[in-house]
């Protein structure tokens, strides 16, 4: 019962859970980086305090206690949005996942929290404090004196921390990317009939009421009728099931055909429907005929296959005039259907189920109870919904009307999945794009401050501002390459997890790999080119007063 109900949605929240987590450790490494900046413009003031007999402890936990402030207060601000997003959510009316009006903010939601806040703050607030606590801030104070870049050790931190920032971007967005391409894919399905200007709504015939079966044909007519008759219906057929939802199987057998041997399935999707289903879904012939009037409660046993059961059951033959049969074969009693016709495959279960054998059989020739009605129009469907009500009381003011929606409503709530994978992880791999961005730029802007003077001291020795240009973007892109190269190798890895959320691409794709890595390495590169094209415009007069 776990596996019927969360079973479809799990590997999305999973792969959902993943992108969370990706985005928390580049939002980390944001604030990691931005500590790491304002501890080094702060080295003079906690020099000072060293000197003065200031414990490195105590240095260690005022670093740490505002970097647990800061992330706790995000935290609380945190639930604070997600709060109106999960009441959001409940709201939009999305049946994606199981249970979903039940989510909420409860008391385990928010203490995982607060308790996630205070861990990120204490683990990416270590950095800072360490340095805070080194025993060579005088000489690393000098080292700015001299316009260096605050010391090696941190500049290769920083760059650690924005390599690990577009390596986890790179993967959200190959994630999102592959999602992007597999719902392209999935709305080019041809679903195998045409779903426009179509209306539906399902009905049942209860059993006190409408005794045997052999009433049901009469009232099948009297409503085709009625239905006929609502302004702008070109025409309607009843049915035993729709295309989208699950059919029922069952087992068959061929005249002339020795039985299936054992462990060997021989199914077929069966359907009774009325002479006009094919015309109001649109359903294509492909050979011989369709139902018609002439096959009535009393006429010869006919029926429709599609194009895939001829397939199986009759390659490269004509299935036309064959006979099949759902009884025991061998009984004397056992009634034989005649095929009369090929139509076109129709996406029964999904845009995504493999084809499937499927037979149509004259509703007049079944003792159906629960049906469906459908009805083709000539402008809005919904607008004929007043009418098909009407037509239906007429008929039996005590029948309920159900379900009713539209064919392109009922192919939506197919692909609601897909679609919501694709604008969740899509908003995700938009902020860590936008956060790697911020981190890139915030990261190189830091270094050409800290270079202000060195910059000068290179323009008025005969350096070119192009020369500048190049030097800070070479600098601020290495790690960068260094992120997009470790991005598309654990991109690799984690895209085989989303597997069973694609179709129609692979989950290895080079096309999107490849267009990921050059947007990521371009949107970089504009991060890195704004303050590199800065420093190119410093005058070496004003660069070498700095400080």
């Amino acid at each position: 019962m776990h596996k019927d109900v969360v079973g479809k949605v799990r590997p999305a929240l999973l792969v959902f859970s993943g992108a969370v987590g990706f985005v928390l450790l580049i939002a980390c490494a944001n604030v990691a980086n931005l500590m790491l900046t304002r501890a080094a413009s702060r080295e003079r003031e906690i020099a000072i305090r060293a000197t003065l007999g200031a414990a490195q402890s105590r240095l260690v936990r005022q670093a740490l206690t505002e970097s647990v402030l800061l992330a706790v207060a995000g935290g609380v601000l945190g639930l604070l949005f997600a709060s109106l997003g999960v009441d959001a959510l409940r709201s939009s009316g999305l049946d994606v996942v199981p249970r979903l009006a039940e989510v909420s903010l409860d008391a385990r939601v928010v203490g995982f929290t607060l308790l996630l806040s205070l861990l990120t703050g204490l683990l990416f607030g270590l950095a800072p404090a360490l340095r805070f606590a080194s025993d060579d801030l005088q000489s690393t104070l000098r080292e700015g004196a001299r316009g260096a870049s605050a010391g090696a050790a941190a500049r290769r931190l920083r760059d650690a921390l924005v390599l690990a920032e577009v390596a986890l971007a790179l993967v959200l967005l190959v994630g999102a990317g592959l999602l992007v391409r597999s719902f392209q894919q999935l709305n080019r399905v041809d679903p195998g009939f045409d779903p426009e200007r179509v209306l539906t709504y399902g009905v049942i015939l209860p059993r006190a009421k409408y005794g045997e079966g052999s009433r049901l044909p009469a009232v099948y007519d009297a409503l085709l009728e009625r239905t006929r008759g609502v302004p702008g219906v070109r025409a309607a057929a009843v049915s035993t099931s729709l295309p989208m939802e699950s059919p029922p199987y069952t087992t068959y057998s061929v005249e002339g055909r020795p039985e299936p041997r054992v462990g060997e399935i021989q199914d077929v999707q069966p359907f009774q429907v009325s002479p006009d289903y094919f015309r109001v879904l649109g359903i294509k012939l492909r050979r011989g005929r369709l139902l018609d009037e002439r096959d009535g409660p009393q006429s010869q046993r006919v029926a429709v296959i599609n194009v895939e059961m001829a397939r199986r059951v009759w390659p490269g033959q004509d299935p036309i005039g064959a006979h099949i049969t759902f009884d025991d074969p061998s009984d004397t009693a056992a009634v034989w259907w005649t095929v009369v016709g090929v139509v076109g495959t129709v996406a029964q279960e999904g845009l995504t189920a493999k084809p499937y054998a499927q037979l149509y059989r004259p509703i007049a020739q079944g003792e159906s109870r629960a049906v469906w009605v459908s009805m083709r129009t000539a402008g809005d469907p919904l607008a004929a919904a007043a009418g098909a009500r009407q037509a239906l009381k007429a008929v039996d003011p005590d029948l309920p009307l159900n379900d009713l929606r539209t064919m392109e409503q009922r192919i939506a709530e197919t692909v609601a999945q897909p679609r919501v994978s694709v604008a969740l992880l899509g908003v995700f791999a938009a902020v860590a794009l936008a956060l790697a961005a911020i981190g890139i730029y915030g990261v190189v802007s830091y270094g050409v401050a800290q270079r202000t003077r060195e910059i000068g001291i290179r323009m008025a020795l005969g350096a070119k501002p192009a020369d500048v240009l190049r030097l800070v973007i070479r600098q601020g892109m290495t790690p960068v390459a260094a992120g997009v190269a470790l991005g598309i190798v654990g991109a690799f890895a984690a895209t085989r997890a989303m597997a069973t959320l694609l179709y129609g691409v692979s989950a290895t794709d080079p096309m999107t790999f490849a267009v990921v890595a050059v947007f990521l390495a371009a949107v970089a590169l504009v991060a890195t080119y704004l303050p590199a094209r800065r420093a190119m415009g410093v005058p070496p007069t004003e660069a070498l007063r700095y400080e």
